[in-house]
């Protein structure tokens, strides 16, 4: 699959260029532009269909798949000075310092390792209740669910 990004910067003529030279060697290439959210939803769209047209590994080809020993997920809750809980640990501050936070799916992957680790229950154990705020990995975080309203 070629993809073609940022035609919005290119001139009409030339897109047709770089279309046709695609063209001539049996491949139809996606023209897009994500600047103007232009050819995404091809682009999504031919993507799943190869996905789902290729074919399946033989069992002996499936991808290995590597898990944390236990002790790079062990963490410890400690109380603070000022009384607040803390929790820290090698992976867990590791995860906390390459999230960013303005992206939304890595806030949701970090929640999700979070819980596998259980250091929201570990919390909890140590009195930590809904609302208060905690330190894990050395920022500050509020604990309890969020709640999200669909449309």
């Amino acid at each position: 699959m070629i993809v073609v990004n940022k035609i919005d910067l290119i001139s009409a003529q030339k897109r047709t260029g770089i279309r046709t030279h695609f063209v001539h060697q049996g491949i139809e290439p996606l023209m897009i532009s994500a600047l103007e959210n232009r050819g995404i939803d091809a682009v999504i769209e031919r993507g799943l269909a190869l996905v789902q047209s290729a074919p399946v590994p033989p069992r002996e080809q499936v991808t290995r798949i590597y898990k944390l020993k236990l002790s790079d997920e062990t963490f410890e809750i400690s109380r603070l000075p000022d009384g607040m809980l803390s929790a820290s640990g090698r992976y867990l501050d590791r995860i906390i310092h390459t999230t960013d936070f303005e992206k939304p799916f890595q806030v949701t992957l970090l929640d999700q390792r979070m819980r596998k680790i259980g250091v929201e229950k570990a919390l909890r154990k140590k009195g930590a209740h809904d609302g208060q705020s905690v330190m894990i990995g050395g920022h500050v975080f509020t604990l309890g669910e969020e709640t999200t309203t669909k449309r």
